[in-house]
């Protein structure tokens, strides 16, 4: 059974936009209200652990609350997914016991091994580091990006490759494919220059993710914005793009 309370909610910006507590049992879940022109409640879990509610502002705050409430244990299972998945992507790799990497959307346990060459070996559960010397940390990090490295530039050529055929009817050539590191976006497109750049961290994601990304980044290569014509394309060549993305939105 959930118990629970609620306390003032502190006012920010507006009398539209409110931060509440709800007691669930022995955890708190804090969240931010937002009163708007919608005829449910509705609710938002960013994976940086902000928790999101939208309701029209006939809705009592009673029935916000008891809604809090009846979807705490989903929260915090999904707040607690969020966590751990901070630590898995973004956490620096030291490649100690116990560590996990992930890649192309599997969670890898780490281990380091002593042999007279350097290498990346990915098995069934396990990430293998082989060096001369495996408790030099700088070396295996160094190793790990160049691997990771190579795994994007084959990996996501090879996608791009797959769904270029797609736009063949629009008369697109083939564009350039960047990688790089990217702080705020999945990828990026140039259409003047024909460039797609895409970040190296989409390799952590499953390859339906990666999918996603480049088509909709080959899909401003016709229309560079997000107006409705570009959504109809996308839809058009990827019905299902929208629980890619969804997908997508865990490794943010």
């Amino acid at each position: 059974m959930i118990y629970f309370f609620v306390l003032w909610g502190k006012f920010m910006q507006n009398k539209n936009d409110e931060l509440r507590e709800v007691c669930c049992g022995e955890a708190v879940i804090r969240y931010r209200l937002l009163r708007k022109k919608v005829k449910n409640i509705n609710l938002r879990i960013s994976p940086d652990g902000a928790v999101t509610v939208s309701a029209g502002p006939r809705i009592s705050q009673k029935l916000i609350d008891d809604f809090i409430s009846a979807k705490g244990p989903w929260i915090m299972k999904s707040l607690e997914k969020y966590t751990n998945q901070r630590h898995f992507y973004s956490s620096p790799k030291r490649f100690e016991k116990g560590e996990t990497v992930s890649f192309l959307g599997s969670v890898y346990a780490i281990e380091r091994i002593k042999s007279f060459k350097s290498e990346v070996i990915c098995m069934e559960g396990r990430i293998v580091l082989t060096s001369p010397d495996p408790e030099n940390t700088l070396s295996l990090q160094a190793l790990w990006d160049k691997w990771q490295k190579e795994q994007c530039r084959v990996l996501f050529e090879e996608i791009s490759r797959k769904i270029h055929p797609l736009f063949s009817p629009f008369g697109i050539p083939y564009p350039v494919i960047k990688v790089r590191k990217m702080k705020a976006r999945w990828g990026s497109c140039r259409p003047s220059s024909r460039e797609i750049t895409l970040n190296r961290k989409l390799i952590a994601t499953p390859t339906e993710c990666i999918e996603y990304v480049v088509l909709h980044e080959f899909a401003h290569l016709i229309y560079p914005n997000h107006a409705r014509p570009f959504h109809e394309l996308v839809e058009r060549l990827m019905t299902d793009w929208k629980a890619r993305k969804e997908k997508l939105r865990q490794y943010e």
